[in-house]
């Protein structure tokens, strides 16, 4: 997962006010990203960021991710065959009670 920081700094002055996104953006450990320097909790992420290195994250808001969609599309026969089945034989996996 890519992520880009994002800071607040305030427009007029200039003033750094810290990381942004601190409520969602999580290191690779899950662990939430802090509003200040080193912003990463493990020493080893915190050297690479200082180093203007990428480091892994776990999740972020502004996040971009490379992945092999074969599965996506495995899933997507499968629930579309699962839908044909259920259509076609009129089943029904699980009623209201079962529920309770």
């Amino acid at each position: 997962m890519a992520c880009g920081l994002d800071f607040n700094v305030d427009a007029d002055s200039g003033a750094y006010h810290g990381f942004y996104d601190i409520w969602v953006a999580k290191d690779s450990a899950g662990k939430r990203l802090m509003q200040n320097a080193p912003f990463v909790a493990r020493p080893q992420d915190a050297k690479r960021l200082k180093a203007g290195l990428p480091v892994s994250a776990y999740c972020c808001w502004n996040g971009g991710v490379a992945m092999d969609a074969s599965l996506c599309v495995l899933l997507y026969i499968m629930a579309s065959l699962m839908r044909v089945f259920l259509f076609v034989f009129s089943v029904c996996l699980v009623d209201t009670c079962s529920n309770v």
